[in-house]
């Protein structure tokens, strides 16, 4: 059965009540008049009785969406400037809604490439002028004193960062940053390398004759 048919019978059903009532106050010895008068005042408006039934079927929030859009439609059509400058608001919005988002879920929510990434914490020195400048990190001396005697934590890893100038195959030299870590850093965060291998313990022993570089898969393909 169509939506409209069903609107129809709807109405029909209602005005067949309202017509019933009417009958009804007739015989008990009312004017058709005053009957009529009676029975609309008792069922209220009918128009908006129909909307407030249509509404029980679920079809009134679906009809004005689809007569928004027409709407939209007609008023955009007769205002090509207007259209254009809303297209551009709405690009400009999008974008930067997406640029934002981007950096929120890289920064924020999608968790770090690693093995357990919630159970990672980072060991800085707290000092208590915060106004005066101090470097918060530790000496390697003091990791290794650490590591060897914390029964906290299931491993411990020393890193630092720094930006160093890259240059070669004819290129001109552009900065990257670098990290330098110990052997045990990629082992202990559960990453795998793409091809070749990853640094290790026995790369921190002075006897290798030079340093190991892993490079990250965005620096490959520079």
């Amino acid at each position: 059965m169509s939506r409209r048919r069903i609107y129809d019978d709807l109405s029909a059903e209602i005005r067949e009540h309202l017509k019933e009532k009417i009958d009804e106050l007739v015989a008990g010895g009312m004017s058709r008049k005053d009957a009529s008068a009676a029975a609309r005042r008792e069922f209220g408006n009918l128009t908006l009785l129909e909307e407030d039934s249509r509404a029980v079927w679920g079809w009134t929030a679906i009809e004005r969406f689809f007569a928004d859009i027409r709407y939209g439609l007609r008023t955009m059509r007769r205002n090509p400037g207007f259209t254009a400058l809303t297209s551009l608001s709405l690009a400009l919005g999008i974008g930067a809604n997406t640029t934002i988002f981007s950096l929120i879920n890289t920064l924020m929510l999608r968790t770090l490439p690693v093995r357990d990434p919630r159970q990672l914490v980072a060991l800085l020195h707290h000092y208590p002028a915060p106004h005066e400048a101090h470097d918060n990190t530790f000496s390697l001396q003091t990791y290794h004193w650490m590591r060897g005697h914390s029964d906290v934590f299931s491993g411990l890893i020393a890193s630092s960062y720094k930006p160093l100038q890259m240059r070669g195959n004819g290129r001109e030299s552009q900065i990257v940053n670098c990290g330098f870590a110990e052997g045990s850093f990629f082992s202990l965060l559960g990453v795998n390398p793409a091809p070749g291998r990853l640094s290790g313990p026995e790369d921190d022993q002075s006897s290798q004759p030079s340093p190991v570089v892993v490079l990250s898969w965005s620096l490959g393909k520079m």
